[in-house]
């Protein structure tokens, strides 16, 4: 985006914007937030109008560190953690390792171990293989499975089978990245399964010397009722702040901080994570396809 050409104008207010269900806890600030990723994906498509005209004057008008702290506080209150009063502590490694077989498919597989506030008690883990293809325009497709063991008598073992659509796009000084992912969940003592979706925006921003700023927002949506996971509708949101370093194209690393709100039969939580995630992607033989940078999420 040529922020020299992009119009002076700016939104003048909310007045006019659509509220959406509150179920889903969408606020207007999350419909500004979605306004410029969207917007230009549907000028790819030939469907350019005024709404891309002022959100790129509104963002242009911006300087990189205020453009940051807009993304994170726009975020922060699209978040319904704060509607919570039970609160916890957690950390959560992750490790993901990529590998590519043609230049637009690849085979990934992740391993992430979630503990308990006291470091030497395991509170599940997360096994995620999946299949993704890369397609043009920033589009991305895959098909996975998760698998979670959990330390909780009561529910021991979760399987997922899940299919996902994303779409990212690189803007002058900003990624952002939209994905949705549809989930039908198994678990051990439930009869029939919980079908869940997941809507996440994401922004990663440049620092400089190899440093990325990342920021995201998920929320859950339950489409069924099921007593393990709770009633259906707005259920669960993630927050999420860190830095990432790349110190290869193939080698991604990143820490942060995750605020999860979660609305159970029995409670409303909040649970506080450290994040440690490390990126990796197997080494090149002799291919004759171009290599893709390794994604942090």
């Amino acid at each position: 985006m040529d922020c020299r050409r992009a119009s002076p104008h700016i939104f003048g207010g909310y007045g006019n914007t659509p509220r959406l269900e509150a179920q889903l806890g969408l606020e207007p600030w999350l419909i500004v937030a979605f306004v410029q990723p969207l917007a230009r994906f549907c000028a790819n498509l030939g469907k350019t109008g005024w709404l891309m005209k002022n959100a790129s004057g509104l963002w242009c008008g911006m300087r990189r560190a205020d453009r940051v702290m807009v993304v994170f506080v726009l975020l922060l209150l699209t978040s319904s953690a704060a509607r919570a009063a039970d609160q916890g502590a957690a950390g959560w490694i992750g490790v993901k390792l990529r590998v590519p077989f043609a230049e637009r498919y690849s085979f990934q597989l992740m391993t992430e171990p979630r503990l308990f506030q006291n470091p030497d008690q395991l509170r599940a883990l997360l096994i995620r293989p999946w299949f993704d293809v890369t397609l043009p325009h920033g589009l991305g497709v895959a098909l996975g499975y998760d698998g979670l063991l959990f330390s909780n008598p009561i529910i021991k073992q979760e399987h997922r089978l899940w299919q996902q659509m994303s779409h990212g796009h690189g803007w002058e000084h900003v990624r952002t990245l939209l994905r949705f992912r549809l989930e039908q969940r198994f678990f051990s003592q439930a009869e029939r399964a919980s079908v869940r979706g997941r809507f996440l925006l994401g922004v990663t921003v440049p620092l400089g010397l190899g440093v990325d700023f990342l920021v995201n927002n998920e929320f859950f949506v339950n489409f069924n009722d099921l007593p393990v996971v709770g009633a259906q509708g707005y259920t669960e949101n993630r927050l999420y702040g860190g830095f990432g370093r790349r110190f290869a194209p193939w080698v991604a690393v990143a820490i942060g901080y995750q605020m999860q709100w979660q609305d159970l039969d029995f409670a409303n939580l909040i649970n506080h994570t450290v994040m440690v995630s490390a990126a990796f992607e197997t080494p090149a033989r002799k291919r004759r396809f171009r290599r893709r940078p390794v994604r942090y999420r």
